[in-house]
Order: C-alpha cells, then structure tokens, then sequence
C-alpha cells in the first residue's frame, strides 16, 4: 500500500482531486508517481521511508540549490522531512530523457557537453555538499556493508569481482587521483540530463550533486555515449565540452566507472 497516510493532511487532500499513477523507483530508494491535474503540466511525487528518508532529504535540499543558481532542474513545489517520511512534489522538467531522443546523435552529445560545462562552471567554493573521492568511497563501503551492490550488474570488465574486491581495488588506486573540483550533478545518466526541442539541457535526480572531480561526470557520460551512440561519438563530446579530444585521462575514466559500479 502506497504510504500516502504519512503525508501531511493538506497534502492528502489536494493529492484526492488528482490523477495519480506510480513510475519507476527514484535515485535513493523513493516512490514515485505521476501527478496530474485537470489542467497545466504533470507534477512529480516522491516518497520516501525508514533507510530512504536521508536520500530523499538530500536530493530535495541539492535540487534547491542547484535551482537558485539558474540551472534548469525541477522546482521544489512543496517538501516535508520527518523521522518517519520525506515527501517532495516537484514540477516537470520540460524535454524527454537523452535515452529516448531521437534526434541527430551529434546536436544530442553537443546538447549535453554545452548543458554538462554550464553546471561544472558554478562556483565551486559556494557549494555546500561533498561529493568528493573519499566521501564517495566511504559511501560505497556503506552501500556494500547494507548489501544494497548485486555484482551481477557490474559491467563485464568487472564480473567475477565481489563488491568488496572493487572497492580495494579502488581504494588502492585512489592516492594516485589529483582532484579536480567542479560542481558535478554525481549521477549524469541519460535517463536524468533531459533534452527539449530546443536544445535546452535539464536535470532531474540531483541526489548526488556536490564538489568532485569533474569526471565523475564526465566518465559515465562517455559511458552512456558509448552504450548509446557508440564510442567513436566520446571524443566529440569531449571537443564539445571544452576538453579537446586528446586530453581524456584514462586513469579517472576508469577509476570513476568502476566507483559507480558501487552505488
């Protein structure tokens, strides 16, 4: 049963005079549904309980900011966070996910290079949160500890690797990275940069934004590119973004991909 109980009163009352269908799960374990009303565009629910509530808060609080600094995310149209339920409604963000576009892969991949450089040139030094490396492995070895990692996902350069065995070979690896700090969204999927007819850039799932390494980013959209498009497109998106396609550092691309294997 859906824990719409948990939400405050005035919410209930509003949500009763809407239509309301469940989607997919969100970043961080929420419910989600689709709100919609007689009139005007869709509005999104997220719910969140017990281990869950933490993400939610987060990703409420993250997506506020990243919205105040002019970046086009959802807007956060109401929120609650209690011990026992976090709740967000959230605008739309206009456009479809880069997953399903259908339009040429060059003006896509230049769309996401221009929109991913806007949100890496915020001013790092305003940013709250923290999403550098031993942050982030810290958050890996809890994500292991609560068994949330199935090593049947991992890619296939990492199969036969137990959630544990990655994160040592991380570990290890880690002292090597000199850190360059931007503004990152921390979970840059083409099922969250979303693309409109324009080709304006939004984000949705802003969980994980924080101060990283600009290739936390940067290494899952080249691996997206590549599942997507195919890998002769990575090196144009690196022109695109500002880096030049010579100067990929293998090492992060690498380093960042597997990080992401455990979250």
């Amino acid at each position: 049963m859906p824990p719409f109980y948990l939400l405050p009163k005035s919410w209930q009352s509003d949500l009763a005079q809407q239509c309301i269908a469940p989607i997919q799960s969100g970043a961080g374990g929420a419910l989600v549904y689709r709100v919609q009303g007689p009139s005007g565009p869709a509005r999104f629910l997220k719910i969140a309980v017990g281990e869950h509530i933490d993400a939610l808060s987060q990703e409420i609080e993250r997506t506020r900011w990243l919205r105040a600094r002019g970046i086009n995310v959802p807007m956060i149209l109401r929120a609650t966070v209690r011990p026992d339920v976090a709740a967000t409604l959230m605008s739309s963000v206009d456009g479809q996910p880069v997953q399903d576009c259908s339009g040429s892969p060059t003006d896509i991949i230049n769309a996401v290079a221009e929109g991913l450089a806007n949100l890496h040139a915020l001013p790092v030094h305003s940013c709250p949160y923290d999403e550098t490396v031993g942050i982030r492995l810290a958050q890996a070895r809890a994500h292991i500890d609560h068994g949330r990692i199935d090593p049947r996902e991992f890619d296939e350069r990492n199969l036969g690797l137990s959630p544990r065995e990655l994160l040592e070979h991380l570990l290890h690896t880690a002292p090597s990275l000199s850190e360059d700090i931007v503004v990152v969204h921390g979970d840059a999927t083409f099922t969250n940069i979303l693309a409109d007819s324009a080709g304006g850039i939004g984000f949705v799932d802003c969980g994980h934004c924080g101060k990283a390494d600009r290739y936390v980013d940067l290494a899952l959209v080249s691996a997206e590119i590549e599942n997507r498009f195919g890998a002769q497109y990575i090196g144009s998106f690196f022109t695109a973004y500002g880096l030049g396609c010579s100067s990929q550092d293998t090492l992060k691309m690498r380093f960042f991909s597997d990080l992401y294997e455990l979250f």
